[in-house]
């Protein structure tokens, strides 16, 4: 069986949401995300919805009297979002309209960034924001019986496939806020993908089975890049890369590994030229890729075949890249793992193994890219 990464994505469970979280990469003073003036603008169909008619507006805040018993505390009025397709990497506007049904007045966050404060926040996914953010702020405090309208941008992700949009408020580190939108998933074209998730099965040889010492997901802390250090024919005699090209890859370095090595293909996975993965030791064996049990054991590896040393991955393969790890990050979350799971290169862990030295993989271009924050979700 094969799986998208574009249908992977988790959403956020309720014991995932006691502690909502700050989104550091947008931008602090507006709550946009940093890429939306230069993405081109999306301009496909809307839903709106029509709950909110009639009410005047001051700025963004209107009197609202439509509070009756067991309205949830947070009542969407209306939603304004794009009914798709949407093009991959546009830039999205959106309106929400919520009144508050509480008691209590919500009190405006200061920033994105700041640990307190009422704020829009994404529970689209439980690792990353697949809409370029993962917060948005409230316009002004919003009295009880009073509704508020937040508008914001968001930047659509650039895998192919159905994506979920759903959004709540929240009193960030206390509580999220009742209750949330309707759950809605936006299918993304034009982008890359969908990729899908090759299981070994798929071309390991009955001769040649990978083994290794079982991999305990709750010692994972870091994801480790590699290069595949030679030149390499990616695409076969007949250069058209097909899934055959990898197949034959794996089972030519299992073999060599197998019968040079003693043991079997070192990586935990490898990203195709066209962004899907493959499974090598995946979440069933630790990586032996790195240089010792040291820093095997807390990493899941990956290997980026390019076709010559200092080459750069291809676009689909950092967008696989960045698939898998929201992917691995997520299982190691679902297993009770608490690490964040940040991405190194082999050569950030290499030289602390006892006698050995550093290395130069995964190779400048890859090296560059990690520390672009380019393979991050």
């Amino acid at each position: 069986m094969t799986l998208t990464a574009s249908v992977t994505l988790l959403v956020l469970l309720p014991g995932c949401r006691d502690t909502p979280r700050s989104d550091r990469s947008a931008d602090t003073d507006s709550g946009r995300a940093s890429d939306t003036d230069s993405a081109p603008r999306d301009t496909s169909p809307r839903d709106t919805g029509t709950l909110d008619t009639g009410l005047v507006w001051t700025g963004d805040l209107a009197s609202y009297d439509g509070c009756v018993a067991g309205d949830p505390p947070a009542k969407l009025l209306s939603q304004s979002m794009p009914l798709g397709p949407v093009t991959a990497g546009s830039t999205v506007s959106a309106e929400l309209v919520f009144a508050n049904c509480e008691a209590a007045t919500w009190v405006v966050a200061t920033s994105v960034d700041a640990l307190s404060g009422v704020k829009l926040g994404s529970t689209s996914t439980t690792v990353t924001d697949t809409w370029g953010r993962l917060r948005v702020l409230l316009p002004a405090d919003v009295p009880s019986g009073h509704a508020v309208r937040i508008r914001h941008d968001a930047v659509a992700p650039l895998v192919n496939g159905p994506h979920p949009w759903r959004w709540q408020l929240l009193d960030e580190w206390v509580r999220w806020i009742d209750a949330p939108t309707p759950d809605v998933s936006i299918e993304i074209t034009g982008g890359y993908g969908p990729f899908t998730i090759h299981e070994r099965e798929e071309w390991q040889e009955s001769a040649y089975p990978v083994t290794g010492s079982s991999l305990d997901l709750l010692d994972l802390r870091y994801i480790t890049l590699h290069y595949n250090g030679h030149t390499e024919d990616l695409d076969g005699d007949d250069d058209v890369y097909t899934d055959a090209d990898t197949i034959d890859s794996l089972r030519g370095t299992q073999r060599d590994y197998v019968g040079s090595r003693g043991y079997s293909t070192g990586y935990n996975s490898e990203i195709a030229p066209d962004g899907d993965e493959w499974e090598i030791r995946g979440y069933d064996f630790d990586a032996a890729s790195n240089g010792c049990d040291e820093v095997n054991e807390p990493s899941y590896t990956i290997q980026i075949p390019t076709a010559y040393i200092e080459a750069e991955p291809l676009p689909a393969q950092v967008e696989g890249v960045r698939a898998a790890i929201l992917r691995i990050r997520q299982a190691a979350a679902a297993a009770g793992n608490p690490n964040f799971l940040y991405i190194n290169g082999h050569g950030d862990v290499r030289g602390t193994c006892d006698g050995l030295s550093g290395t130069s993989c995964p190779g400048e271009p890859i090296k560059a890219l990690i520390a672009a924050g380019a393979f991050e979700p």
